[in-house]
């Protein structure tokens, strides 16, 4: 018996660079082969991060890192890389203030992604926050095509609906599967609901040689529903093997089952990217999930890695877009009372001014500086006091304001002010590392130097404000609504978590929630004792 089953099999793949050798019923080993494994490897929810901002106490993503983790893999795995959307931008709507500098991003990034030899995307509703032409364009300067299974006739991208991947006796058969409800309305109608079409597509997979009982064969999805409607996918499409998804961020350590059908998914912006695993000696019944942490320390892995060259011209590129965005906005504030900064509160409150100057959110806007990314509103914003308020600031440029008045005059001593504070206060790896001693004594030289150089208000860094709410003409006015003790932590908490977010401080959660314990912790390690 196991010798016809040999036979057969040798015949069936005779003109195939590859043979089986059946030992039973249940085991066989595939020779002439250059890989035992193919990976499907992917990513989704990138939301236009093309390198980790520096916030995080572990920074995790960025196309450097993502680079080594690919190079560490192609060593023993074939590869296919994937990407199931909500990729360019981080939201579905971009304001018209930062058009250029988020268009410039997203197409820098698809950049990225063709150099990392993406092959197929499921565009999700983030993508098209630009509309129809921003991907037309997209598709037409890069190497992966666009894969929707579920088009109308009005869908305007060039697509594959299905994709066969071939490895031995395996073949991987791609689809995916586009969710109408949620797009706009202007963009919905491009899809057919993925329930009423999957009769269709899997007439078309028949057609295209699939067989569901074959041990060589799998059905795997990409989607951008979120992973409850995956759920509804697996139950009315139970031929699916494995379903990577989207949309709902959902971070599957372990694959989400539903009947036959695996759900994977492996949160945002490049943190993490997933694997499913093909062993080409075994049956799918042998497939695997793996996550890959991309932590710093993976760009290292390729050597050398060309996207430190990347990104070091995307943040050039993209500074000078961001300052030219900005120099465009209209700025009116004039007689606007302005918040009053610490260098005000510190001469009264010189105790706990002394507490704040030794934490780190008193040097916060170095960090930015270091990373080169001081024209970055989005980052800017919890780096500073008053960003977008009348009382504050609207542009990157004016985080720092000065007596001076004369526009040449002014210019003149921006310049030369920041070229004294980047030469004078960034000597250093990372703040966080830094002892209290040594934060208090750049913090008093910065007072000092913005003094003797006439600045009236300095925005930058994370300020008593930002925490304390006090009226404007503080301490004479008389006005000021007292919280009650019972709604202080609260309100404090939300102001924590504004910035603190799950993207930028995952210790502080746990299972997607704040964890209020670590929150008082934090707290306390920068109150000051007010």
């Amino acid at each position: 018996m196991k010798k016809q089953i040999w036979i057969i099999a040798l015949l069936i793949i005779s003109s195939c660079t590859y043979f089986i050798e059946t030992i039973d019923n249940n085991e066989y080993t595939v020779q002439n082969i250059s890989k035992d494994s193919f990976s499907i490897l992917f990513s989704h929810n990138i939301n236009g991060e093309t390198h980790p901002c520096g916030c995080r106490h572990h920074p995790l993503g960025g196309l450097p890192q993502i680079a080594g983790i690919m190079h560490e893999i192609e060593k023993k795995s074939d590869t296919l890389y994937v990407d199931s959307g909500d990729t360019f931008f981080a939201s579905s709507t971009i304001p018209d203030s930062l058009n250029s500098s988020l268009s410039f991003t997203g197409k820098n990034l698809a950049r990225g992604l063709g150099k990392l030899k993406l092959s197929y995307m499921l565009p999700g509703e983030q993508d098209l926050a630009m509309g129809w032409d921003f991907l037309k364009n997209v598709e037409e300067e890069n190497p992966f095509t666009y894969l929707v299974s579920n088009p109308s006739a009005t869908f305007p991208l060039n697509h594959k609906k299905i994709v066969i991947y071939q490895r031995g006796p395996h073949k991987v058969f791609l689809i995916a599967l586009s969710d109408p409800n949620i797009f706009k309305p202007q963009f919905s109608s491009a899809f057919i609901s993925p329930i009423a079409q999957i009769p269709f597509i899997k007439e078309e997979l028949k057609k295209a040689g699939f067989e569901q009982k074959n041990p060589f064969h799998r059905l795997i999805a990409l989607t951008n529903s979120g992973i409850d409607v995956d759920k509804i996918y697996a139950k009315n499409f139970p031929e699916i093997d494995w379903i990577i998804g989207s949309h709902s961020q959902s971070f599957t350590k372990f694959p989400v089952e539903e009947g036959n059908t695996k759900m994977v998914q492996v949160l945002s912006r490049n943190h993490y990217l997933g694997e499913i695993k093909i062993s080409l000696t075994a049956d799918k019944k042998s497939d695997s999930y793996a996550i890959h942490e991309s932590r710093d320390e993976k760009a290292k892995v390729l050597q050398p890695n060309p996207f430190h060259a990347f990104l070091t011209d995307h943040k050039q590129r993209l500074a000078k877009i961001q300052l030219e965005e900005q120099n465009a906005m209209s700025v009116k504030s004039i007689g606007v009372q302005k918040y009053n900064t610490s260098s005000s509160c510190i001469e009264c409150h010189t105790d706990q001014a002394k507490k704040w100057q030794q934490t780190p959110h008193a040097l916060a806007y170095l960090t930015l500086i270091k990373a080169q990314e001081e024209n970055n509103l989005s980052c800017v914003k919890c780096h500073s006091l008053g960003l977008g308020s009348t009382h504050g600031f609207q542009r990157a440029q004016d985080i720092i304001q000065f007596e001076q008045t004369d526009e040449k005059k002014l210019k003149r001593l921006k310049d030369n002010y920041w070229k004294h504070v980047k030469s004078e206060f960034t000597n250093f790896t990372s703040i966080r590392n830094l002892p209290p001693h040594t934060i208090e004594k750049i913090s008093n030289k910065w007072v000092k130097f913005d003094e003797q150089s006439g600045v009236s208000h300095n925005f930058s860094n994370v300020q008593c404000l930002n925490c304390h709410d006090k009226h404007l003409d503080h301490p004479f006015s008389t006005s000021e609504v007292k919280v009650p003790d019972s709604q202080k932590f609260e309100k404090m908490k939300a102001k924590c978590l504004n910035c603190h977010n799950q993207d930028q401080s995952p210790e502080w959660y746990e299972d997607g929630k704040a964890s209020e314990i670590k929150i008082i912790q934090m707290m306390k390690k920068v109150q000051c004792n007010h």
